[in-house]
């Protein structure tokens, strides 16, 4: 056959024509290769998440989100696997997180996106593996009931800083952020083979203010950096349009009003309850803890679902505000003028602050088995929890032998903690701050003014007067002994967590925001302010001078003082709870790892311990007592959380 083609043809040309076709089959050959090896780049079929028309549509088929709120930065990472396979046995489809900010830039431009509970690309690729799609919420604002709405305190430096806006350093200071993380998370989203569907720009703008050219700013910022999934922005009832972004809203109660509203804005797009408010949380000396109903939750989460909506429950697994992240509100929507949220944030969510399944957790997922169609993955245990020995406090050292481990800032005057010399210039982000200065002893009267937001007075270390919170403003009136010609005067002032939900203008700097008055007059004292963080690098320090530490019984059984002790344990460690039962107000640090604060007045009498927190072997416990502590001091680790009633104070 061939010998007949080459002599009708030619030799060289039917070469040619073998070549072609070898080559075209090798093309097709990669092509279709390529679009079967999974571990080739995602297939073109792939599509992101398309909000035209009544629902939502992913690869050319309609979509209900169904998702739960966990925040990677409130769960220790070995128990994100844990709490997600949780979340999917519920029925859904989808976890939303937002990001701190804070956590992540603590010094300008020096980023920490792998360590820890940092770590926001583990927690998306751990979502990943079970087949759940991930939303994120970026902010740079989140709200959130975390210090300053997740936006880092060094913007507080600047006394001249409009958090929120245009501002240029604001907005530099974003840019330079969201270029950092979006190169954590573009790689993630769908349409490169990961889970990311979404992005929310900003947070719940329409409750602060209605700068347009901001909100969009924030939404290209995202796009110029990468980000091609859908971007949207929440906001409550009042929600409000943002150029061309989807719209979607926040809320607990009253559906329709909600639901109503979102329908009008935007009638040819779909409906998304981006934050179902499944419980709420606490503040500290607020007298009830808050609950939402279960028939009430259920009720209404079944109404969003026949509405035809999409449902994000906030939160879905609500975890812990360790260490000195929680909050506060500044009272204009609450009770009191300034309210610190609690350490937990158990939020009274369908999975408990330990990760436990609650009835809650129950009868909602009898209602989205409704609503899929494949069935339910079974709901995996409970963590164990175990009531371990009890602690004892067997030594302690006063603040001032401690404070000689942290740079001091000297001024003659006061400084807010942003403006402390410290942390390679930008100020102290949270914690304490003890300023000190020495007074003469025939003085009569000292005013301290603007503190933020709360201290412990002390005159050569015996306290005298503490500053409660909103009182900001005191005047002690001394009666000094005259046998030495001055006094140390010493302020300890707690950040208690800055606001998180305000109004504008918002600028909560911490410490000594004002100024101290001697005898009525502004003197310039020299002040030597010492900067109380309680990092993990700073308690590591304090425990390796071991020639500061004394053994206990201490002094009259009240601070503020440091006190320690070891908790031996030879089998693997489970989760506990540690009871502050007779002790007052201060801070639990386990291993270096600070759990968060504690304070007798209610409505939290318990913190929650992880078990991944401890270890086998000697654990170590500090705890940073402000007042009165029990003799001998010790504490319980029990089983179960406990709340109790808010008691008067006494401090």
């Amino acid at each position: 056959m061939l010998s007949s083609l080459y002599r009708r043809y030619g030799k060289t040309n039917i070469y040619l024509a073998f070549l072609a076709a070898a080559v075209l089959a090798y093309f097709f050959w990669i092509r279709s290769g390529a679009d079967n090896d999974s571990s080739s780049r995602p297939s073109s079929r792939i599509q992101s998440l398309l909000a035209d028309g009544d629902e939502f549509t992913l690869d050319g088929r309609s979509l209900r989100i169904l998702s739960g709120a966990i925040h990677y930065f409130r769960v220790v990472p070995a128990y994100w696997s844990d709490r997600l396979a949780k979340l999917k046995a519920m029925g859904l489809n989808t976890v939303e997180t937002y990001v701190a900010w804070n956590i992540h830039e603590e010094t300008p431009g020096r980023f920490d996106f792998t360590t820890g509970m940092r770590d926001i690309g583990g927690f998306v690729r751990a979502a990943h593996s079970l087949d759940l799609h991930v939303i994120v919420r970026p902010g740079p604002y989140i709200c959130a009931e975390w210090d300053n709405g997740g936006l880092p305190a060094w913007l507080l430096r600047d006394p001249t800083m409009k958090l929120r806006t245009m501002h240029p350093d604001y907005i530099a200071a974003v840019d330079r952020f969201f270029e950092a993380l979006l190169k954590i998370l573009v790689p993630l989203q769908r349409v490169n083979g990961g889970p990311i569907i979404a992005f929310q720009a900003e947070n719940e703008y329409g409750s602060y203010g209605d700068d347009v050219v901001y909100v969009e700013y924030v939404a290209a910022a995202l796009r110029r950096n990468g980000v091609t999934e859908l971007v949207f922005t929440s906001d409550g009832h009042d929600v409000k349009p943002f150029g061309s972004l989807l719209q979607t809203v926040n809320f607990q109660r009253n559906v329709s009003r909600n639901i109503g509203a979102l329908r009008r804005l935007q009638p040819n797009r779909p409906l998304m309850v981006t934050e179902y408010w499944a419980g709420w949380f606490d503040h500290w000396t607020e007298p009830n803890h808050h609950v939402l109903e279960i028939d009430k939750a259920t009720q209404i989460v079944t109404q969003i679902l026949n509405e035809g909506a999409s449902i994000n429950f906030y939160m879905f697994h609500g975890g812990t505000n360790f260490g000195f992240y929680n909050g506060a509100n500044d009272g204009r929507k609450h009770e009191l003028p300034y309210a610190p949220t609690v350490t937990s944030y158990d939020y009274d969510a369908p999975l408990s602050e330990a990760g436990d399944p609650t009835e809650k957790y129950r009868r909602l997922r009898e209602i989205i088995r409704r609503y899929v169609a494949s069935p339910l993955p079974p709901v995996p245990p409970a963590v164990k929890k175990l009531a371990y020995a009890s602690v004892t406090l067997s030594s302690y050292v006063e603040l001032s032998h401690v404070a000689q481990y942290t740079p001091v800032t000297v001024s003659h005057r006061p400084l807010p903690m942003e403006r402390l010399s410290v942390r390679d210039g930008v100020g102290q982000a949270f914690g304490f701050a003890l300023y000190v200065a020495q007074i003469s002893s025939s003085v009569k009267t000292v005013g301290v003014r603007g503190v933020r937001d709360r201290a412990v007075v002390m005159i050569d270390g015996r306290p005298i007067k503490t500053i409660e919170l909103n009182e900001k403003d005191a005047v002690l009136e001394l009666s000094l002994e005259k046998s030495r010609e001055s006094v140390q005067l010493a302020i300890l002032v707690e950040n208690c967590g800055r606001v998180n939900f305000g109004q504008p203008p918002w600028f909560d700097a911490k410490g000594i925001t004002g100024s101290v008055s001697i005898d009525g007059e502004e003197k310039n004292l020299l002040w030597n302010t010492f900067p109380l963080d309680f990092s993990a690098e700073y308690v590591k320090t304090v425990l390796e001078h071991r020639e500061v530490w004394r053994a206990t019984p201490v002094r009259d059984g009240s601070g503020p003082i440091l006190l320690r002790g070891e908790l031996e344990l030879a089998v693997k460690p489970s989760d506990t709870f540690v009871s502050m039962e007779g002790w007052t107000k201060g801070v639990v640090i386990v291993n270096g790892f600070n759990l968060g604060r504690y304070w007798n007045v209610g409505p939290q009498k318990t913190l929650y311990l992880p078990g991944p927190l401890l270890k086998r072997g000697t654990n170590t416990f500090v705890i940073l007592e402000l007042h009165d502590f029990p003799t001998p001091p010790l504490i319980k680790l029990v089983t179960e959380p406990a709340l109790g009633k808010v008691l008067e104070r006494k401090h």
